[in-house]
């Protein structure tokens, strides 16, 4: 689970910005906490904001820094990080990132600070008990040399481990997290660390959405039905959503899937969209335009007045109802797992009652989930202290100055019966846009009507 992110210096974030998942002393909705070690979790939070004020780069914050630990660098790239550039003195300065979280009921503080050439620091701390560990902690030099302080639970382990991480240690580039190279060299001890980022860290942008329905949906029986019930308390019309399974020849598929597959082929499974899975047999011989190909495309089955079944494919449903089918597979988690969602724009082309059913189902489900949710919204039908604590709804708010400021309700001294929704909107709160004069624009409203209706005259 997630207890706190930390950003310095990145995009419009100058100075330290704190995120916190950590619930405050209210005793309203105990329900939506976990209890982790030292601290009670919370399981949702949602991030206000006007446009451009910082909230996606919040989030972006947090997706750059899961990318730079799981997918890593190759030699002599580029570390993209853009530093604050509005002061001439951040400009010149290195961005930070740090994570506190749970990973089987220990707490882990790890972090690094890097610019575009190389990571200047790393850090990896544990609390398995009430007293917290160093396992390491690097410097790196303007040479691209690094220094490590290796803690005595990381060096203390079998032999051949030991050895191999003093190997390990001469190998790390200057712009290459030790993490990431220690793993990707099958150095067991830091995994489960890894893991978290990789697995369970899951970062749902608005320009890389990607949930594999159809192949999640295709012979699970008990999935299927959790869709289809929640469509129809959705009122989508939908009654039941099914799959139709087909194989057919690669060079028969429309162009546009081809041309997909053909960038992605060097993997077996090819996710085409929201609607539609293709899976190529590459354990062959033959050219791929002559591969067998699986298709498991999703249908959405609606019923006629006269009782007659009809099935209509994803793309005649609407933006809606599509992007409710992207969210709930994140409502049916049945593993146990220990997920963090992030979400941009939780509520995109959704009704306002479908946007708080969603979070309602999520607060609900089973005592022992500790799935969290967090999302970025415009949404203020949520503000309700019915739905949401008060350490639960953040606010992100840009100065004169351009930097932005992240900050939770619960630090404001409010009354418990103040209509939070209202007072955001009349901007007790911050966070929204002061909209400016339109007679700015230097456009008389009047005087260009006329204008266009003289011209309809003279044609």
């Amino acid at each position: 689970m997630l207890l706190r992110f930390v950003v310095e210096n990145l995009f419009c974030f100058a100075g330290e910005t704190l995120f916190s998942m950590v619930a405050t002393k209210d005793d309203a909705h105990s329900n939506h906490k976990v209890k982790t070690g030292r601290v009670d979790a919370l399981r949702i939070s949602a991030l206000y904001g006007a446009n451009a004020h910082g909230k996606t780069r919040l989030i972006r914050a947090m997706a750059l820094a899961k990318r730079f630990i799981t997918e890593g660098f190759k030699p002599g790239q580029s570390i993209p990080v853009k530093p604050f550039l509005l002061d001439s003195h951040c400009r010149q300065k290195p961005s930070r990132f740090e994570f506190t979280f749970m990973v089987q009921d220990v707490e882990y503080a790890y972090g690094f600070v890097c610019d575009t050439k190389r990571f200047h620091e790393e850090w990896l701390f544990s609390r398995p008990n009430k007293r917290e560990v160093m396992l390491f902690r690097r410097d790196t030099n303007a040479e691209g040399v690094s220094e490590f302080d290796i803690g005595r639970t990381l060096a203390r382990g079998r032999i051949e481990d030991s050895s191999f991480l003093g190997f390990l240690i001469k190998g790390v580039r200057a712009n290459e997290l030790f993490l990431t190279h220690a793993v990707v060299n099958n150095f067991t001890g830091l995994m489960p660390v890894f893991h978290w980022f990789q697995k369970s860290l899951i970062i749902l942008e608005t320009n890389n959405f990607s949930v594999n329905l159809p192949r999640l949906v295709d012979g699970n029986q008990d999935l299927r039905n959790f869709i289809g019930k929640f469509l129809k308390i959705a009122d989508t019309g939908i009654v039941e959503i099914t799959t139709k399974n087909e194989k057919t020849k690669f060079d028969d598929l429309a162009d546009e899937v081809r041309r997909q597959i053909q960038k992605f082929i060097g993997s077996k499974a090819k996710e085409r969209g929201q609607g539609m899975h293709i899976v190529i047999n590459e354990e062959t011989d033959l050219p791929i335009e002559d591969m067998l190909v699986e298709k498991i495309t999703l249908l959405a089955q609606h019923n006629t007045a006269e009782g007659d079944v009809v099935h209509f494919p994803l793309e005649d449903e609407s933006a809606g109802t599509n992007r409710l089918l992207e969210l709930l597979p994140l409502l049916y988690n049945r593993s146990g797992s220990e997920n963090v969602y992030i979400i941009d724009e939780l509520d995109r082309t959704l009704h306002p009652s479908l946007s708080r059913l969603f979070i309602d189902t999520f607060l609900n489900l089973s005592p022992d989930n500790k799935n969290q949710l967090i999302f970025t919204t415009h949404e203020s039908n949520l503000l309700d202290l019915d739905l949401l604590r008060r350490d639960e709804i953040w606010f992100v708010e840009k100065d004169t100055d351009g930097k932005s400021h992240l900050y939770p309700l619960s630090s404001m001294k409010i009354r418990p019966d103040v209509n939070i929704k209202r007072g955001y909107l009349h901007g007790r709160f911050g966070a929204i846009p002061f909209i400016g004069n339109t007679t700015a624009l230097g456009w008389n409203r009047k005087e260009e009507t006329h204008e266009i209706g003289k011209d309809f005259q003279d044609e």
